[in-house]
């Protein structure tokens, strides 16, 4: 509490000095007290009034005694005050006016240079107003010539033979047709079919399979064989159908190519006349795109087999 009312006390008494220093620098810039002051510090003027009627006359120190005192002992007449002592009154109040004039000197420069100043602060707000105005002039050209390149370009485009959409397959995948040759990229749905070959069979198989592209290099599927074989004593058939991965590995090699060259392998149940077996099975095939929807490939591993593949 005690410190409180200690800071409020030293707000009250520090607040009471700044108005009194206020106060005091508003006394010294009046201009009615520097002519003040300089009048009184000058002994050489001093104002001396005598009644007359209907005027007052102003006396300069600066006379002669005598001449004080002759001026007191003249009759009031109707001279005028000019004829009065040597110097005439409306002289001595010129003098004073012309002081006064000069005490007010300093004011009047300052006045005038911050006024000679102005014009100088616009003539350079202008100048900088017209830099900024070239500096957008050259960069507004900067931007319309740029402009008129990507016109030049896009004319240019316009007049090359652009690629044709052939399909309507993912963009990753679908099929483009250019003015010298046909290109196939991953297609999405591929049926394919041939005549395989399994073991110690006759060749009197088939293979049937279906892949979907999920990637540019993978595509997941099913396959399905069959086989037959006539024995000495009875026709023996075997079935087998399976999960089938591939991986396909020309696409890291050349892009674009109506070629491809995969690895593929495959899981699932077989069964002949006897016997239910769990088989997996792997190959090694390649595959030729001649149009757009057909293509023919071949397959070596465990099974081989040699037949057409259809794309959609």
């Amino acid at each position: 509490m005690m410190k409180e009312k200690a800071w409020k006390i030293s707000k009250f008494v520090l607040l009471g000095l700044a108005v009194i220093v206020v106060c005091v620098l508003l006394l010294l810039q009046c201009p009615g007290d520097k002519t003040a002051r300089k009048t009184d510090d000058n002994p050489s003027v001093v104002e001396t009034v005598t009644e007359r009627p209907a005027e007052t006359r102003k006396q300069d120190v600066s006379d002669p005694p005598h001449v004080v005192e002759s001026v007191k002992k003249m009759p009031k007449t109707n001279m005028p005050t000019s004829f009065v002592g040597k110097k005439p009154a409306h002289k001595t109040n010129k003098s004073l006016n012309r002081k006064k004039n000069l005490s007010y000197l300093p004011d009047q420069t300052d006045e005038l240079m911050e006024k000679s100043k102005k014009p100088k602060d616009v003539e350079a707000l202008a100048e900088e107003v017209k830099i900024l105005s070239e500096k957008v002039d050259v960069l507004w050209d900067k931007v319309r010539a740029l402009l008129e390149k990507v016109e030049a370009v896009l004319k240019k485009k316009k007049m090359d033979p652009p690629a044709v959409v052939v399909g309507n397959l993912d963009a990753e995948k679908k099929e483009i047709q250019t003015d010298s040759e046909v290109i196939f990229k991953y297609p999405v749905h591929v049926m394919s079919g041939g005549i395989s070959t399994y073991k110690d069979w006759t060749p009197y198989g088939f293979q049937g399979s279906y892949a979907y592209r999920v990637s540019k290099y993978f595509s997941l599927g099913l396959q399905g064989n069959a086989f037959f074989k006539e024995g000495k004593f009875q026709a023996d058939r075997s079935i087998y159908v399976g999960f089938r991965v591939n991986f396909h590995i020309f696409p890291l090699l050349v892009k674009n190519s109506n070629f491809d060259l995969y690895a593929g392998s495959s899981i699932g149940a077989g069964r002949d006349d006897a016997v239910a077996t769990f088989e997996t099975m792997g190959c090694l095939g390649a595959s030729y795109d001649f149009s757009r929807r057909l293509g023919i490939f071949a397959e070596a591993g465990n099974i081989g087999v040699l037949g057409l593949r259809v794309k959609f």
